[in-house]
């Protein structure tokens, strides 16, 4: 058994790929197996990691029957399923494209060994800060966290991560609890990252490392990317345009996705009234929609936000959220 169980989902990554493997080869801590799986790329991709399997019998390129899934979060999903084949006590992400520190595994070593008991009997995620990079690894903020006007929520997580992503995947670390409770994603999962910190949030525990510990590479190709929290702060800016028109679509979905968590959780034996409020939202009337956001604190991470959530809710119903 390995300490660390890597999962990389690739897909056309030839450009960045062995600057992000060479950084895992370089970690202080060397327990750890790669295990990647590629979404049918028309590059070089598969052929880099089969020359780095040759190199380092960590490395693992994963072959299996799904082919092809067109989105990253079903790629994450296909190999948090085949993690399970695999024993290790520390579980975590890697996107094809960052560079890591080399003692990120150390100071995620560190912070599960303060929290041994949690980690070992309950759903639990750690996720750190970034670095924000170009594409040449020059430093654009030291903080992924600042830049994107975000900061971990310590006393109720869930609140929060219900309606809005603050946990990102290729700074996380997750136990096996944790996967054996996510998997197989239901229909409704918007992203690998946010669903497993969802689940973490409701069920058991969301942990943060206030420090970079991965360089978060900014480029032309990016699935998610960094964009700034100035964007939501200039109402000229383009991006802003383009989410106020998209929002009532996204909070829809979002709700979508936390009912299906919550659904989940009471599926696996857990409840509380978190869980409990939010499984109901899918049949809930205009008046039951308010008392579930308000009864249990729903807001996102800057008031301007939650305001124009709290008005979506008079348009916006979550009946058919599976539809």
């Amino acid at each position: 058994m390995s300490k660390f169980l890597i999962l990389m989902a690739t897909y056309n990554g030839e450009k960045y790929l062995r600057e992000q493997i060479d950084s895992l080869r370089q970690q202080t801590l060397t327990d750890w197996k790669l295990l990647v799986r590629d979404d049918n790329s028309d590059d070089s991709t598969t052929e880099i990691v089969k020359e780095y399997q040759e190199l380092d019998p960590r490395i693992i390129l994963l072959e299996d029957s799904y082919g092809g899934t067109g989105s990253p979060h079903l790629n994450f999903e296909k190999l948090l399923i085949a993690s399970l084949r695999y024993q290790a006590e520390i579980y975590m992400f890697a996107d094809q494209d960052d560079v890591w520190i080399c003692k990120k595994l150390e100071r995620i070593s560190k912070s599960v060994g303060i929290m041994s008991k949690e980690w070992a009997t309950v759903p639990t995620i750690i996720y750190s800060d970034l670095m924000v990079v170009d594409e040449k690894l020059n430093e654009l903020s030291k903080s992924f966290m600042s830049f994107q006007g975000l900061h971990h929520e310590l006393v109720n997580p869930a609140s929060t991560l219900s309606v809005q992503n603050f946990v990102t995947g290729c700074s996380s670390a997750f136990n096996r609890c944790l996967i054996e409770l996510s998997v197989p994603f239901d229909t409704a999962v918007v992203m690998h990252d946010w669903w497993l910190a969802l689940l973490a949030s409701f069920n058991g525990k969301v942990d943060y490392i206030d420090a970079p510990l991965v360089k978060y590479r900014q480029h032309s190709h990016n699935q998610v990317g960094a964009k700034g929290k100035d964007l939501w702060r200039n109402p000229f800016k383009p991006y802003l345009y383009k989410n106020v028109i998209a929002a009532p679509l996204s909070l829809k979905y979002t709700i979508m996705q936390a009912i299906a968590a919550a659904k989940r959780s009471n599926e696996r034996g857990y409840s509380n009234f978190l869980i409990d409020s939010v499984s109901r939202l899918e049949n809930a009337g205009l008046v039951d929609r308010f008392k579930v956001f308000f009864a249990n604190r729903l807001t996102k991470q800057h008031w301007t936000l939650s305001i124009y959530m709290y008005f979506l809710l008079f348009f916006v119903n979550f009946k058919s959220y599976r539809e």
